[in-house]
């Protein structure tokens, strides 16, 4: 039985539940698709990638064998469809989980491959939750065996308090980015009953990990720092010997002298007394 949906119903149900829809031209390259990208990838609806290429460059590197390979098999006629679980990267350099299917839609007047149609889904709460569950059960174990009842009740604290924002974050996807990101950062305040909360991104600039503040968080009032991406700071120079102490399962506790100045008031940390830095391990890498 089929069930004879046309394209805009199609296209409306997708819309509604969320999926991405996008069909490449095999010999332009050009590529259509719907408004639900420009919410899975960050970009807006203007800057979208409209090219193979251009999608290829959003592509984790480490899958993008996977995904060619797999367009390669219908193309080919190796395969009718490909179903495939690949990452991408966001424009703000975050990871997004993605399901997809495709298969070939329309051929030219000699028979070749001329329309690829795609349908994707966003699955990264299930991924990020998955890994979560084998990490906070492997983090509860360790320090049942190394802490005493006291320490053990306050690392717990701080263990379920980071892994809630940690899950806002990657579960918010459904709302506007900016605004999980101060939700998120808002309930890291409130669990550590702190009086300011700030998270700081990192990248690659001049060959070296580097962070910005990203977005932050008062009792007061919100405050202004620098949240334009522009001004870097380099690990080394603030932290030295950041990765062991920022290792999985770590977190930081500092006097208000700890941190370097210019650094305390571009994150609006000038008057802190005690500085508590904990690491949000959102995929692989600190990096």
């Amino acid at each position: 039985m089929s069930a004879n949906i046309d394209q805009a119903t199609l296209e409306k149900l997708a819309h509604l539940f969320g999926l991405i829809l996008y069909k490449p031209n095999l010999q332009t390259k050009e590529i259509s698709m719907n408004l639900n990208t420009t919410r899975v990838t960050g970009h807006n609806y203007d800057d979208l990638p409209r090219s193979e290429n251009s999608k290829e460059g959003m592509i984790y590197p480490d899958d993008l064998d996977l995904v060619n390979n797999s367009i390669y098999s219908i193309i080919s006629g190796q395969k009718d469809y490909y179903h495939i679980e690949y990452r991408m990267r966001r424009r703000d350099s975050s990871i997004v989980w993605i399901e997809e299917v495709g298969l070939i839609s329309g051929y030219d007047a000699q028979g070749r491959p001329l329309y690829m149609s795609a349908m994707a889904a966003d699955m990264s709460r299930l991924k990020w939750a998955e890994e979560k569950a084998r990490k906070i059960e492997a983090e509860a174990a360790r320090i049942a065996s190394t802490r005493g009842d006291a320490e053990l009740r306050e690392e717990n604290r701080l263990l379920q308090t980071s892994n809630s924002a940690a899950a806002m974050i990657i579960g918010g996807f459904h709302q506007e980015y900016e605004t999980v990101l101060h939700q998120a950062v808002q309930m890291l305040g409130e669990g550590l009953q702190a009086n300011y909360a700030c998270f700081w991104r990192n990248a690659i600039n001049d060959g070296q990990t580097r962070c910005f503040v990203r977005t932050h968080w008062t009792t007061k009032a919100r405050t202004l720092g620098d949240e334009s991406g522009t001004v870097f700071f380099k690990y080394d120079d603030f932290l030295p010997g950041w990765k062991e102490k920022l290792a999985p399962g770590k977190f930081l506790s500092l006097n208000g002298d700890g941190l370097g100045k210019e650094f305390k008031e571009a994150c609006d940390m000038h008057n802190a007394k005690s500085i508590l830095l904990i690491p949000l391990y959102l995929h692989e890498d600190l990096s």
